[in-house]
């Protein structure tokens, strides 16, 4: 069964957010949402996997000063607070990690858990409206659980390749992903255009984010995808866009955090 995810021009309320259901075997999406996934289910076992890579013996972190958690826990706050109707509360004890490594890459886990690179930070994630952008499609992500099951074979130890591959989703999960976060940032008073600025960073450096997105080609088709959605917003508006939310500098905070991350290497 073909399951999808309905995603409403102007994010008109929560009902709009189809459960999605899980597929018939290996593969299917999911979604955790209001209803708690069961303790076998797969989401709740990338709870745990991320349990494991965070903790002792996992992957070697930068790290966090109390002031960086505090800036980043707030600008999911933020996001939070601007959609309560898609979020409630939001996610509970979100945890944000950094791993020294120099491939870029971001990904999150159900139960709140954001895992970034340095690379990342280094050379891609130079402004903090990019960072928000990118902060929105990880919230919307953890939050509802969106992820595909994929078998996983217990070895006790998950590599890079690997846990990029676990938390990869095909491209019409991308675009559903790319509208919600497009317009949680707009309603959270965020710039939303950082979202295809997002998208067209890992296009132009495809080789770089090769094990983030994986299948060549998908990235291009993702832009043209969101493109083809702003356009058909514009159309639905009679032709004009939405009011420009002005592109603010950078914050202290932000930079402190960029400067931070790189001086420790990786």
């Amino acid at each position: 069964m073909r399951t999808t995810l309905l995603i409403p021009p102007l994010l008109a309320s929560c009902a709009a957010l189809r459960a999605l259901a899980p597929g018939d075997g290996s593969e299917g999406v999911l979604r955790g949402s209001l209803a708690r996934p069961a303790p076998g289910d797969y989401v709740a076992h990338l709870v745990h996997l991320g349990g494991v890579l965070a903790g002792p013996g996992g992957w070697e972190f930068a790290r966090l000063s109390p002031a960086d958690r505090r800036y980043l826990r707030s600008l999911v706050r933020r996001l939070v607070e601007g959609n309560r109707s898609l979020y409630g509360d939001g996610p509970a004890g979100v945890s944000f990690h950094v791993v020294k490594s120099r491939v870029p890459f971001a990904f999150t886990l159900p139960g709140g858990r954001y895992f970034y690179s340095t690379g990342v930070f280094r050379k891609y994630i130079r402004s903090e409206g990019l960072l928000a952008a990118v902060v929105a499609l990880q919230t919307f992500r953890t939050f509802h659980g969106v992820y595909v099951r994929r078998t996983v074979v217990p070895t006790g130890h998950v590599g890079l390749g690997e846990m990029l591959a676990l938390v990869r989703i095909p491209l019409e999960y991308r675009d559903q992903v790319n509208k919600w976060g497009h317009a949680t940032l707009g309603r959270a008073g965020f710039d939303p255009t950082p979202v295809l600025d997002w998208i067209q960073v890992r296009n132009r450096n495809v080789l770089d984010f090769a094990l983030m997105d994986g299948e060549p080609g998908v990235v291009s088709r993702e832009e043209f995808a969101f493109k083809n959605f702003l356009v058909s917003s514009d159309r639905e508006r009679g032709g004009s866009p939405p009011p420009p939310v002005p592109r603010r500098n950078s914050s202290r905070a932000f930079y402190g955090l960029v400067r931070r991350l790189a001086s420790q290497g990786g």
